[in-house]
């Protein structure tokens, strides 16, 4: 590792080089107070770094205030910019992959069709960035500030977004299976025709996210507050929503396919169309639940709670499902001539 001076940085840059691989630059140097600065620029603006890249792979530039610079399609795998200021910056197309971003400045960059790989941005503050089409597989983004960003169409299998502010963003399209959303704040988030298979977002805040056509397939959204949010055509086939809050959230033509919806709240949802088939609905509210069309055909419907509060049961299935004497004399009361409901004896739970 060599170390550099920022003003040396600048001239070499400057002179035409671009190869500044295993370089430590000056602790804090800020690049935005060089009388340089602006020249370096107009420099930058210049070049045709889609053939030619500035390559800073494997170097540490810890805590760089480099506010506005121009660099895309930059080379920086495994760099250290840990802390750095690097907002408004124009990162287009960059290769940062294993790169060290910890707690860095990121407002406002365009970082679209970037490779973060596996790069470390826990605490880093991304928010009004533009992400699309970035990769960001492995990626670890723990209590990482993406508010209002856009990551449509980005990859982010296995990465960390524990505890991630990630309010008001985009990531519809975004692949995000077996990724980590733990108590992750996604209030008002847009995962339109997203796929999070196997994602875990337990104690999520999801209130009001639109999660339409999602594909959200063996997911745990385990205490998961979902209220008002608009899960119509998603898949949930075999999720575990133990415990959630989807109080005034859309299910129209949802697939729950055998999924864990026990002592969820379904308090004024609308699960029309939507197919039940086989799940666990165990002291689950459907205190005015819309449920036209419904198929609940397997299911276990064992103390459901305010089953009797405002039911329209026209055209649903209920056929061999698990209830209780009680929940049959309840379920009776709102039968139309639509409705299927046939339970062999051995369905009913004493």
């Amino acid at each position: 590792m060599i170390r550099i001076k920022g003003q040396d940085l600048i001239r070499r840059i400057l002179e035409g080089e671009r190869y500044f691989v295993g370089l430590i630059l000056e602790d804090n140097f800020n690049l935005n107070a060089s009388p340089d600065f602006l020249k370096l620029q107009k420099y930058l603006l210049k070049q045709k770094f889609w053939s030619e890249p500035m390559i800073f792979s494997g170097s540490d530039f810890k805590k760089l205030t480099a506010s506005g610079i121009y660099l895309p399609y930059l080379q920086a795998e495994h760099a250290n910019f840990e802390e750095a200021n690097l907002e408004n910056a124009i990162l287009f197309g960059a290769n940062l992959k294993g790169a060290k971003l910890k707690g860095a400045r990121l407002q406002r960059a365009n970082l679209r069709v970037a490779n973060l790989e596996h790069a470390r941005l826990s605490g880093a503050n991304l928010s009004n960035s533009n992400l699309s089409g970035s990769n960001l597989c492995g990626a670890n983004l723990k209590d990482a500030n993406l508010r209002n960003s856009v990551f449509e169409g980005v990859r982010m299998e296995n990465a960390n977004l524990v505890n991630a502010d990630a309010q008001n963003t985009n990531f519809k399209h975004a692949t995000l299976n077996h990724a980590n959303l733990q108590h992750a704040r996604l209030n008002k988030t847009d995962f339109w025709g997203a796929s999070l298979k196997q994602a875990c977002l337990d104690n999520a805040n999801l209130d009001a996210a639109s999660l339409r056509s999602a594909n959200l397939a063996n997911a745990s959204l385990q205490a998961t507050s979902l209220k008002g949010s608009n899960l119509s055509g998603a898949n949930l086939y075999q999720a575990n929503l133990r415990n959630a809050n989807l109080k005034n959230a859309k299910l129209f033509n949802a697939n729950l396919e055998k999924a864990i919806l026990e002592r969820v709240n379904f308090e004024n949802t609308n699960l029309m169309s939507a197919n039940l088939r086989a799940t666990n609905l165990q002291y689950a509210n459907f205190k005015l639940a819309k449920l036209k069309n419904a198929d609940f055909e397997n299911a276990d419907l064992v103390n459901i709670m305010n089953i009797g509060q405002g039911l329209n049961l026209t055209d649903v299935n209920f056929n061999n499902i698990t209830v209780t004497t009680k929940e049959v004399k309840i379920i009776k009361r709102f039968l139309t001539q639509k409705t299927m409901f046939v339970v062999k004896e051995s369905c009913i739970s004493s």
